[in-house]
């Protein structure tokens, strides 16, 4: 499931269909729902796209390439998986 809505809404939020279900909350800045949790999601917030979208626009503007260490380094000073 991807929830690309700025809110919560737990009353729509159903069981996963099966074990290993993931649920992509695209907002970052850990809102991962707790409704999803609990409804057996695995649960992701959206800050590895936050900062994969960030380093494509560094790549962009500067024409320099960027590559997985940057996107763990930039990760790791926000505290958060790449």
């Amino acid at each position: 499931m991807v929830w690309a809505l700025p809110v919560d809404a737990p009353e729509i939020v159903r069981p996963a269909a099966r074990g290993g279900a993931r649920w992509l909350d695209l907002r970052y800045g850990g809102h991962p729902s707790e409704a999803a949790r609990a409804a057996g999601f695995d649960a992701r917030d959206g800050t590895a796209m936050f900062v994969h979208q960030a380093l494509a626009q560094f790549e962009l503007f500067t024409g320099r390439a960027t590559d997985g260490s940057d996107a763990t380094a930039i990760a790791r000073l926000l505290g958060r998986d790449a």
